[in-house]
């Protein structure tokens, strides 16, 4: 009771006004401390939200764990990347991989070419030797050569007494296997090599010459003829009974 009475006999001691500055003063004191505390609040609440942004940390503070996991989602830097060294060698690997295909390919398309050429040259082959087959049975004479096949007789299909001649001829760097009969030129081969004729009959030079030879040599009762190209593959090899019927 005796502090609360003096201090009401020190308040009625002040001057008038006295009292009202010294409430404002508080008053002031008091706002600036809660702002000042607002601004803490504020600032820990923003470090705890983010705390890289707000506190910037040195890179060799931060433990090498924390930045594993913070980079860990980021793409690959520059020096992760491949050289230069390391394109030159895939694409040198490449090149030799593409070239290696193509090799393949190639040999592939080769082959099969070679292929449907030789069976084209099969089916041609065998109408050849059909032909040349009839030719000979309806001869009646006959001169066989490597390059030249005459004969003597009935020409088909007519069956007139003709001559027919088998003979090569050159264009360019191509043989040309050509059948002339009656004035009528026909190609046979393109790149014909040369006849192979062997007789089994052995002619005596005071046998009398049959008519219907030409004055060649009377057809052989039996003899083999063969025919190549200029690769040496044989075309057609065949024995013949000219006599046989």
């Amino acid at each position: 009771m005796m502090m609360r009475r003096n201090q009401r006999s020190a308040k009625e001691c002040l001057p008038n006004g006295t009292g009202r500055a010294v409430g404002v003063q508080a008053l002031a004191a008091h706002c600036r401390c809660i702002a000042a505390t607002g601004h803490r609040l504020k600032a820990r609440h923003q470090r705890l939200r983010n705390p890289f942004l707000v506190m910037p940390v040195p890179l060799e503070c931060v433990p090498l764990c924390s930045c594993r996991r913070q980079t860990s989602g980021h793409p690959r830097s520059a020096a992760d990347a491949f050289t230069l060294i390391e394109m030159i060698v895939a694409l040198v690997l490449a090149s030799l991989m593409m070239v290696g295909l193509l090799g393949i390919v190639a040999s592939v398309s080769t082959q099969s070419t070679q292929l449907r050429r030789e069976q084209v040259d099969h089916v041609a082959a065998g109408i050849l030797a059909d032909r040349l087959r009839n030719d000979l049975i309806n001869a009646r004479g006959i001169a066989a050569g490597t390059d030249t096949l005459i004969l003597s007789g009935y020409v088909s299909p007519q069956q007139v007494p003709g001559m027919i001649r088998y003979t090569q001829a050159t264009i360019g760097t191509r043989r040309l296997l050509i059948r002339l009969a009656g004035g009528q030129r026909d190609l046979c081969w393109i790149d014909f090599g040369a006849f192979d004729f062997e007789t089994y009959d052995e002619f005596d030079a005071e046998t009398p010459v049959p008519d219907m030879t030409g004055g060649l040599l009377p057809m052989p009762s039996r003899f083999r003829i063969a025919g190549r190209d200029v690769q040496g593959r044989v075309l057609f090899n065949e024995v013949i009974d000219h006599h046989a019927d």
